[in-house]
């Protein structure tokens, strides 16, 4: 006979290890078909007022790089916060106070309540996030 306490320990290991499974993949998707995206459309744009743009991105991230003759600018980072029912989307964002002396680092949720997820973020809702923070903290 099985031991009892081996089996409960293996269905557990298992189900822990699909959902982990599972969130890397929805976050792979968001990256891939929502994040990336909006920030290939955005590059051009900015680019068009003379900055430079580097989109980057992994599996679970995607980062937009702006610069201006040279000098960061601004950098966006779009990534999920994961929750044991749902993940998250959030961006961490970098850019130097309105003096330009010292870098602030600063997260910036999509959406005021904590209610939405990965599913609900679509193209146009990154892009209108990323000009909004652009806008309100680049002191031009």
């Amino acid at each position: 006979m099985n031991d009892w306490r081996t089996d409960l320990g293996s269905f557990f290991e298992k189900q822990n290890k699909s959902r982990a499974e599972r969130q890397l993949s929805d976050i792979e998707k968001f990256v891939k078909n929502v994040v990336v995206p909006a920030f290939d459309d955005l590059k051009p744009e900015l680019e068009k007022y003379g900055r430079a743009v580097n989109v980057r991105s992994s599996a679970s991230t995607a980062t937009l790089f702006v610069q201006n003759m040279g000098a960061d600018e601004f950098t966006y980072c779009v990534q999920g916060r994961t929750f044991p029912d749902r993940i998250v989307p959030f961006a961490e964002i970098v850019c130097k106070e309105r003096k330009g002396v010292r870098l602030i680092r600063t997260e910036s949720m999509f959406r005021g309540d904590n209610e939405y997820t990965i599913d609900s973020i679509e193209k146009d809702e990154v892009i209108q996030h990323f000009l909004s923070n652009y806008m309100d903290r680049v002191g031009l």
